[in-house]
């Protein structure tokens, strides 16, 4: 029994094979179900596993993002990483985080306030009357 009186997910793998063919709305639905997706879960860290589930890191990009702001991960990226977070979870060996996911999210978020820096930079250097300041 899980914390918060859940019993297991429905898509709990049994098998390595299941795990292999977990797809990416089932992980989500698991993270979800075992208190993984919200930061402000009482029952988060309640399981001998946490997955440090990010969900800025791990989101869909929106629609019509500008080819400038897309630096979110590509759906294969998006998978491997929430497959090893789930495998992390529920015991898999070898599911350690990489060092070459944890310089993706510090690239990721290092990108992000990179954009919003340059969106405040315009903001500022507007002068009213449409006329741009340098």
């Amino acid at each position: 029994m899980s914390p918060g009186h859940r019993g297991p997910h429905s898509s709990f793998p049994p098998t390595l094979l299941h795990y292999w063919l977990l797809t990416e709305n089932q992980m989500d639905a698991f993270a979800s179900h075992y208190h993984q997706t919200d930061p402000k879960d009482p029952y988060r860290h309640e399981y001998p596993a946490c997955m440090n589930w990010d969900a800025r890191f791990l989101a869909r990009p929106p629609p019509n993002l500008a080819p400038e702001d897309n630096f979110y991960l590509s759906a294969e990226e998006r998978l491997w990483v929430k497959r090893r977070m789930v495998g992390k979870f529920i015991g898999i060996r070898g599911c350690d985080t990489p060092i070459g996911e944890a310089k993706r999210r510090i690239r990721f978020y290092e990108q992000i306030m990179e954009r919003g820096m340059a969106v405040e930079r315009r903001a500022m250097s507007y002068k009213p009357g449409g006329v741009q300041m340098d």
